[in-house]
């Protein structure tokens, strides 16, 4: 709900900081991240945390985090809704150039509970897809994983148990918290990077059955000519990520670094990023998570692509 301007000036400056802080201390996604390491709103969020001493959960104030290495996990739920997404991630300096070894930058998408609504911040258990982008020892890697039944995005691997994760497509929609690991972990997309930034542009959207252009799967034009792409079936995810903006009529798929399907969903269940005849994509809310390694500062940022159909949440 919308408050007048003439209302927001009764209050006074006290009245607003203290209500601020009443609805930040009894937030739900405070604790997905506690220590506030994530910021930002709209198109644009920023990490900036360092974990150089690793971190130690406070059980009072962070009872998800059960990670044994010290690694800290953020997620920050986006305040607008995307049907698809077209994202700029820049792992900065930290500890190390472009984020080496600092940790792991990322967002997730089509974001459902296990009944196929919508999932918000008081959802008791998530599904969602998945990309991650990080430098390790100079070779900058990505992975694409899909999540069902998530309620601990503290947890390692998102309480995901190693007897739950495969690389091969669930048939059904799991009962457990569960991983269906696209990618087969990290995979390549450039080494010796030394820069002291380095970013990269991921496109993600649902190839659909229209060729309507008002309707149809919203990737950039270029995404559209990948081989990923044409022999997709329909109703499958399409992740692409480029070395630089494929909007640019100077791009080309030279640039593509490298390219991924998560193959459509085969129980309706489990939601998805289209409508039920998979002819018009549905808008929901995205998140941004970073993980940051036990001896890591990790810095950098991600930026949505003004190009893509953005709705504005007013409430929930």
């Amino acid at each position: 709900m919308k408050l007048s301007k003439k209302i927001l000036a009764a209050f006074s400056a006290t009245a607003l900081l203290a209500t601020a802080s009443f609805f930040t201390s009894c937030s739900d996604e405070d604790e997905d991240d506690p220590e506030g390491a994530i910021t930002g709103s709209n198109n644009s969020y920023v990490v900036d945390y360092d974990n150089t001493n690793g971190y130690e959960a406070d059980t009072t104030t962070d009872s998800k985090n059960n990670s044994s290495t010290k690694v800290y996990r953020a997620w920050k739920r986006t305040t607008l809704k995307h049907q698809g997404a077209l994202t700029k991630i820049t792992l900065k300096k930290g500890n190390g150039n472009a984020g080496n070894k600092d940790g792991v930058m990322g967002f997730a998408w089509d974001l459902t509970t296990a009944t196929g609504t919508d999932a918000t911040d008081d959802s008791t258990s998530e599904t969602f897809n998945v990309v991650g982008i990080r430098n390790y020892n100079g070779t900058v890697s990505a992975y694409v994983s899909r999540y069902f039944n998530i309620t601990n995005k503290q947890a390692n691997n998102f309480g995901v148990t190693s007897a739950n994760s495969s690389t091969t497509n669930p048939a059904t929609a799991p009962t457990e918290a569960t991983e269906y690991d696209v990618s087969s972990g990290y995979q390549t997309l450039k080494t010796g990077v030394t820069d002291e930034e380095y970013s990269v542009w991921v496109d993600v959207f649902a190839k659909l059955a229209t060729t309507d252009a008002t309707k149809n799967d919203e990737g950039t034009v270029l995404s559209k000519t990948l081989d990923d792409y044409t022999n997709a079936s329909t109703g499958s995810w399409i992740i692409a990520i480029y070395s630089k903006d494929p909007t640019l009529e100077t791009t080309t798929a030279n640039d593509l670094l490298k390219s991924f399907v998560i193959p459509a969903k085969t129980d309706s269940a489990v939601g998805s990023g289209y409508d039920s005849t998979m002819t018009s994509s549905v808008q929901k809310k995205q998140a941004v998570y970073a993980n940051i390694y036990n001896g890591g500062h990790l810095v950098g940022a991600w930026d949505y692509a003004d190009t893509y159909h953005l709705d504005e949440v007013v409430e929930e």
